[in-house]
C-alpha cells in the first residue's frame, strides 16, 4: 500500500489500483448525499421477500412525476399519490 496505489498479490495474479483525482461535482455530489440522507427517517424496513416485487415494480419508462413508497394490504407497492 502507497500513497500513489494500493496493489495486492496472490500466487496466481496481482491487481493493482491507482489513485486518481476526481471531478470537483462527483465530491460535491457525494457530500451532497450525506447531508441529505442525516435529515431522514426510518418509516418502512422490508425484508428479501417484499423487495424483489417492489423492484420488479418499478415503471421501465421515464416517469414524468413524483412517486411514494405505500404500505396497502400488507403489500410495499409505488404510487403517484403520498397516501
Amino acid at each position: 500500500m502507497g500513497s500513489k496505489e494500493v496493489s495486492v498479490s496472490t500466487a496466481k495474479s496481482k491487481v493493482v489500483e491507482r489513485k486518481v483525482s476526481l471531478p470537483t461535482r462527483w465530491i460535491k455530489g457525494l457530500t451532497s448525499v450525506q447531508l441529505f440522507l442525516a435529515g431522514m427517517e426510518e418509516r418502512f424496513r422490508l425484508n428479501k421477500i417484499q423487495i424483489i416485487p417492489l423492484f420488479q415494480s418499478i415503471p421501465k419508462t421515464a416517469v414524468k412525476s413524483n412517486f411514494y413508497l405505500s404500505k396497502r394490504a400488507n403489500k410495499f407497492v409505488f404510487s403517484p399519490n403520498p397516501n
